[in-house]
């Protein structure tokens, strides 16, 4: 059999429907406007006979702008020649449209293009596998879905009723696949085929990603199918959304607007000036706006002046607000830079904070106000003997914030032969486990350090007796 494959490879299976909905983000695009051998393509994937498989961008035939892709086959044995697109970062539903253009004069015995989604011969007959197909029946060019396992049983719908020699747009929704070895095949001039793979129309399942898109053609020649096939495709859109529909895809073309302001410090919306952690910078930023294809990250950088790099350079990230570990020094003032990038990928003007002046902090950061034994309130006694525990009220530094708390545990007030101090990070509660003597009192102390590495007092709990 010749057959026309855009096949989606996952790292899981997927159903197929032709129900969608408004499309936001552009995942792939190509009109095949090209002036080398592959377009922006990856790489281009062949077998067997490929070199009888004509693949050009062709000005015979366009949709839109002056070229499209053609293919003419006349390879008398099996040949693949696949153009292939790498997702990264993979992504989950997806939307596929195209053109494709049959000659009046075509002439191949079958006049069928399918669209198949299979489990790829694994044998589990719990993924859902579909056949869907766009083809010929009779002078009739029109949709179909075949839920069997019989090539040749068809469930052809009564319209439309496009005829060759006119471009027909296709598009279909695939969902989330849930097997890693699904494919989604597109299928020209398909023959029976037997009962290969078991159909199975189950549109519950998904939770994978799409890994790639193989566009191009795969055939298997027969006794019956020596006649020589041409055809041409054109505009394919791959989103996130649909339907994608019948016009020339409208890219976003301008760039994001800038954040709002940018703010120095972790207090959402809050700037502060000076601060005395000299090994972290802080900020967080309000957002910036696309109304085409939104915004899909930031990138920021740090300088000793108004939009520098010289600290840190361009960094990305999906959030609003960020710490940048390092050494900075005493005097010296740091601005954050950010800007965002849209879902086309163009970038927009960058924000400056007003920048944050490092100070030395000569002072420690204050004590915990209470130390409790347990997991909440406090408790005087327990009868469990292999873990102690206890959680504590925040400390506080106005000038170089809270890096991190220490905590230690003795049989006396403020002691440590239970433990020795050890640092518990950012976290306000800490289990140790161990044996603990019946009768004996255990007591937590607790103490923070602050950005400048100074270790303020520390504050003990009342003490715990094991009963």
């Amino acid at each position: 059999m010749r057959k026309l494959v855009l096949s989606l490879c996952a790292v899981c299976a997927v159903c197929i429907s032709f129900t969608v909905s408004a499309y936001s983000t552009v995942l792939w695009h190509d009109d095949f406007e090209w002036t080398n051998s592959t377009g922006a393509w990856d790489s281009i994937y062949t077998s067997g006979g490929y070199a009888n498989v004509v693949m050009e961008a062709s000005d015979s035939q366009a949709k839109f702008g002056t070229k499209s892709l053609r293919f003419l086959d006349a390879s008398a044995v099996a040949a693949s020649k696949l153009l292939v697109k790498d997702f990264s970062p993979a992504p989950s539903d997806v939307y596929i449209r195209f053109f494709i253009y049959h000659p009046s004069t075509y002439t191949s015995t079958g006049y069928q293009f399918y669209a198949k989604l299979t489990d790829s011969g694994t044998g589990d007959t719990t993924v859902a596998n579909v056949y869907y197909m766009m083809g010929f029946s009779g002078s009739s060019y029109r949709p179909s879905h075949q839920g069997n396992g019989n090539w040749t049983t068809a469930s052809w719908q009564t319209t439309p009723y496009p005829t060759p020699g006119t471009w027909q747009c296709v598009e279909y929704y695939a969902p989330a696949p849930n097997s890693t070895t699904c494919q989604f095949w597109m299928w020209l001039n398909g023959v029976s085929g037997g009962t290969s793979a078991d159909l199975i129309d189950d549109f519950s399942l998904g939770n994978g990603t799409w890994a790639k898109i193989e566009f191009g053609f795969n055939g298997n020649a027969s006794g019956s199918h020596t006649d020589t096939v041409e055809f041409y495709l054109d505009d394919i859109v791959i989103a996130d959304a649909g339907p994608i529909g019948v016009n020339a895809l409208s890219v976003d073309t301008s760039s994001p607007g800038a954040p709002g302001a940018v703010y120095d410090g972790t207090g959402t919306g809050t700037d502060i000036d000076t601060s005395g952690n000299t090994s972290s910078l802080s900020a967080n930023w309000d957002v910036a706006v696309d109304t085409e294809s939104g915004i899909a990250s930031y990138q920021y950088a740090i300088g000793t002046t108004a939009g520098g790099t010289n600290t840190a350079g361009w960094a990305t990230t999906t959030q609003r607000a960020v710490s940048v570990s390092g050494t900075y020094t005493v005097g010296n003032t740091y601005y954050f830079t950010v800007k965002a990038t849209n879902g086309q990928g163009l970038v927009g003007p960058v924000a400056n904070s007003d920048g944050v002046t490092i100070t030395a902090d000569t002072s420690g950061p204050t004590a915990p106000s209470y130390v409790y034994d347990g997991t909440g309130a406090d408790i005087d006694t327990s009868t469990t003997t292999t873990s102690l525990r206890a959680n504590w009220t925040a400390a506080a530094d106005a000038e170089s914030g809270i890096a991190y708390y220490q905590y230690a545990v003795g049989t006396s007030s403020g002691g440590t032969n239970t433990v020795a101090w050890a640092s518990n990070g950012l976290a306000s509660t800490k289990t140790i486990t161990g044996t603990y003597t019946v009768g004996s009192t255990y007591y937590f102390s607790v103490r923070a350090v602050n950005g400048a590495g100074l270790t303020g007092t520390y504050t003990v709990s009342d003490g715990l007796t094991i009963a």
